[in-house]
């Protein structure tokens, strides 16, 4: 018993000078890479042992510097850019990427820490690299051509023939540019341009998204639409010209709504804003029980109208 006890307290006395011999160890080692880079810590290929993080940084700005006249040329059926690397602040992620180096074996957890150090002396801790480029300048460079390509999707919409209803104007697809394509396509050429160094460039489409309509061809045959069910009819002949034009302006805009099976109508929501800022003019309104001008007067009888056919 007595043996176990001097083992026993004899291992935790080496133990607890391991302990501060490490600690001892490692605080000298803090204090000799004080705001440096431990040794072993590598960006890519790149070693960074015993430099400062604002070297780190420099560094990478310099690579960027050797790739600046790189040239992404997108091209299209609306028009082609030529975009130069130094235009959208295109290469490394400088900041990150020297402030990673530096934080490595820096965090509040001493056994971390420890671990990371041991691992970055021994055998080298590897970041991978980070880049980046300002998508803002690129789709502003870009814009002339994003706004051609721009296509709003048609719903496909119908009529009355012989008190049967058949299409008359078939669903279009739309499209608009696919940002986020474009910007996977142009950090994917990040690793080869910026180990090549040299002033080079690369051609590629600008990727596209299709928009699918609301309501296509195929999809409103299944919605049950068959005949005429219910007409409502009013006279506004004798209006002002301002309440004809608005009348016509409201009628317009709900033609050829559909409403699945089961979907909730509501007059509001599909007409949207009645305003001077929407389009409709000055036409005479009763508010407060009196009859004054208004924007969008005559819109109440498309309402009473619509409701005479349901």
């Amino acid at each position: 018993l007595h043996s176990l006890k001097v083992i026993f307290w004899f291992s935790t006395g080496a133990l607890l000078a391991l302990i501060l011999i490490s600690s001892f160890g490692f605080f000298l080692y803090q204090k000799t890479y004080e705001n440096k880079i431990y040794p072993g810590v590598f960006v890519g290929n790149f070693e960074f042992s015993g430099k400062s993080k604002q070297n780190a940084e420099n560094f990478f700005d310099y690579r960027n510097s050797l790739v600046k006249n790189y040239q992404f040329i997108l091209t299209s059926d609306y028009g082609t850019a030529t975009i130069s690397a130094n235009e959208i602040g295109f290469g490394y992620n400088s900041p990150l990427l020297a402030n990673q180096a530096y934080l490595i074996g820096r965090s509040s957890n001493f056994i971390s820490d420890l671990s990371l150090v041991v691992q970055a002396y021994l055998g080298g801790v590897y970041l991978s690299p980070s880049y980046t480029y300002d998508q803002n300048k690129l789709l502003n460079i870009i814009q002339p051509i994003s706004q051609k390509l721009e296509k709003q999707p048609v719903d496909a919409l119908f009529t009355v023939v012989n008190n049967k209803v058949t299409a008359f104007k078939l669903s279009e697809n739309g499209q608009t540019l696919d940002s986020q394509t474009l910007n996977d396509k142009i950090l994917s050429y990040s690793a080869g341009i910026l180990n090549s160094q040299i002033s080079q460039a690369v051609t590629f489409q600008i990727p596209i998204k299709i928009i699918t309509p609301n309501i296509t061809t195929d999809k409103v045959n299944k919605l049950g639409i068959k005949e005429l069910i219910g007409t409502g009819n009013s006279l506004f002949f004798h209006s002002i010209p301002g309440r004809i034009f608005n009348v016509n302006l409201a009628a317009n805009r709900l033609s050829g709504i559909l409403v699945a099976p089961g979907e909730t109508f509501s007059f509001d929501q599909a007409l949207g804003d009645i305003s001077a800022f929407s389009g409709y003019k000055q036409a005479y309104v009763i508010q407060n029980g009196h009859t004054v001008l208004g924007d969008g007067g005559g819109v109440c009888q498309v309402s009473t109208t619509l409701f005479r056919a349901i």
